[in-house]
């Protein structure tokens, strides 16, 4: 009997990845999140709210003094920056990692699955 063949095709993207991190936290995941994250939010929060308040009482004054309120916006900007930042590494390198897994190519026979890697490679799983 000859063996039949399904061939699949697939590709995953960013936001295929991401909802199945999702469905893969459980409920106790953000809680544990924030605690562990905790010391470093609390850092940012100071820091944004504070050269907030630079900013605000060092152009509302009588004197403006433009040299603390300008450090005071960099204190605020600061932490945006490095969090945009941050994120686009990280999609850089998730884009770049799915790129080289892209497309993946499955055939389902009879045997097993059969899974050709880019460099000619083939793996089988019976």
């Amino acid at each position: 009997m000859p063996s039949q063949v399904l061939e699949v095709e697939v590709s995953f993207t960013i936001e295929a990845t991401d909802e199945l991190a999702k469905a893969g936290r459980r409920w106790h995941y953000w809680p544990g999140f924030i605690a562990q994250n905790l010391y470093g939010g609390a850092i940012v929060a100071v820091l944004f709210f504070g050269g907030l308040s630079s900013v605000v009482k060092n152009f509302s004054g009588p004197a403006p003094n433009l040299s603390r309120a300008g450090l005071g916006l960099l204190m605020a900007i600061a932490p945006v920056l490095l969090f945009w930042w941050i994120r686009r590494r990280i999609v850089r390198k998730t884009a770049a990692a799915l790129a080289s897994v892209n497309p993946l190519k499955l055939s389902f026979t009879s045997e097993g699955l059969l899974t050709p890697d880019r460099s000619g490679a083939t793996g089988f799983t019976p």
